[in-house]
């Protein structure tokens, strides 16, 4: 979740004139600020064409499956029912990994499930509510019975609820936690053991946003969740390095998930601006001034999950338009 607090006036007025690209629309003002309609009366859409690696000819998909890098690893990836999860699981199965997708129900995963059969990927659902201990060690052996072992392990679910500190109730601190930080130690608490047995290395790709390097008022609770899910993911390169299992962080900015789009008029409210107002002060602070995609994020994972980054352990990767070049 990347903020618009920082950014110098110059490089505001810079992307000022420019417009904001995301997956399908361009967010835009004329010189007065007022906002750009299309004939539809959206504000600032305007459509761009993307290729569908879901829909190609069987022809070019053959051609395709020739140069997969995954195949034949096992892959768990958790929240793949939206979002960055359902970005990566899909490119994982495309890439010929066979994928256990997780959500909290199996209900939730048919869509990214039908997708990837479509495109003649194996998947398939494990579910699990993760503030629960007992359900996400089910849901792990589970998996790796299904997988028949375990290669890579994607901890991409979490949560996001802004409110000031003094505002924020114990039960919610706790749930950031229990699901940010808690959950991906089970996660690897109850998979290590699996990889570490079979002797051919692994990864553990964890999802601790860009968040776990920043704090901004009304996100105490998260950022400080993703902070501890930094340090766990550090300390835990630290002792996998002897078993060749490398264990890198993903941190994204702000991506255009539910998650991403839900964040802008709840800061917004705790900040006193309008959505319209914060939405330009975060893209005045990139020196990229976009909107990221899940797919963005999902090559990022792909690549730390394939064979070239196999010398690359315990770091935070930013994909984050440059908002935080630390």
């Amino acid at each position: 979740m990347g903020r618009g607090r920082r950014g110098s006036q110059g490089r505001r007025n810079a992307h000022n004139a420019g417009g904001v690209w995301t997956r399908s629309r361009m967010y835009h003002t004329d010189a007065e600020g007022a906002e750009s309609r299309d004939s539809t009366g959206v504000p600032g859409t305007r459509t761009t064409s993307r290729v569908d690696l879901f829909n190609l000819p069987e022809r070019v998909l053959r051609e395709v499956r020739m140069m997969q890098t995954l195949v034949g690893k096992r892959a768990l990836v958790t929240g793949a029912n939206d979002g960055i999860g359902r970005a990566i699981a899909e490119t994982f199965a495309r890439e010929g990994a066979t994928v256990a997708a997780h959500g909290r129900s199996e209900e939730r995963l048919a869509d990214v499930l039908a997708t990837i059969d479509a495109a003649e990927g194996r998947a398939f659902p494990v579910s699990a509510d993760l503030r629960d201990v007992g359900a996400t060690e089910r849901m792990c052996a589970e998996a790796i019975d299904a997988l028949g072992g375990i290669d890579i392990v994607v901890n991409n679910a979490g949560m996001l609820k802004p409110g000031f500190t003094l505002d924020t109730d114990v039960e919610t601190w706790e749930e950031h936690f229990d699901v940010n930080v808690k959950a991906c130690f089970v996660v690897c608490a109850r998979t290590l053991p699996t990889m570490i047995e079979q002797g051919t290395g692994g990864r553990v790709i964890n999802n601790a946003s860009i968040g776990a390097k920043l704090g901004d008022a009304g996100l105490a609770a998260y950022d400080a969740s993703k902070h501890a899910l930094l340090g766990f993911s550090r300390c835990l390169a630290a002792e996998m390095g002897e078993h060749r299992i490398t264990v890198n962080c993903l941190c994204p900015g702000h991506v255009d998930t539910k998650m991403g789009q839900a964040v802008i008029p709840a800061l917004a409210e705790l900040w006193g601006r309008t959505e319209q107002q914060l939405f330009e002060e975060l893209m005045n602070s990139f020196p990229i001034r976009a909107v990221i995609e899940p797919r963005n994020v999902a090559d990022l994972a792909l690549f730390l999950a394939g064979d070239q980054a196999a010398y690359i352990t315990g770091q935070s990767i930013n994909i984050d338009c440059g908002y935080c070049m630390s």
